[in-house]
């Protein structure tokens, strides 16, 4: 279920005309607005307390709180009214985003978010 959450948000955001992949796209925009000597450097920021760098296991404790706290709000917003191939009822958005819930929580899922 986590595994598609991407997938499934990026297609909702692009139908929506509003895209949410910035970090793919960061790069290109900065240019064009005219700066130079673009230096990026991309993380792995784990959600969940899986890592076994104290650190990492920290920030991907507070990761998986803010997670879980805005993945309702932000699949009832492109689900209901972008979803594929129809809008999705709000009753299967939460069970979809309670089953991810479920896996980000589980310390055999080691998911993580580019940064």
């Amino acid at each position: 279920m986590a595994a598609t959450w991407g997938e499934t948000t990026f297609g909702c955001a692009e139908r929506s005309g509003r895209r949410i992949d910035t970090l793919n796209t960061m790069r290109d925009s900065i240019e064009r607005a005219g700066f130079v000597d673009i230096h990026e450097k991309l993380y792995k920021w784990p959600i969940g307390a899986w890592a076994r760098d104290k650190q990492l296991k920290e920030a991907g404790s507070l990761n998986y709180r803010m997670w879980s706290a805005g993945l309702e709000g932000w699949g009832m917003w492109l689900l209901t009214k972008f979803g594929a191939p129809t809008p999705w009822p709000p009753e299967q958005v939460q069970a979809y985003v309670g089953k991810i819930r479920t896996e980000l929580k589980s310390p055999h899922v080691h998911a993580y978010q580019r940064a």
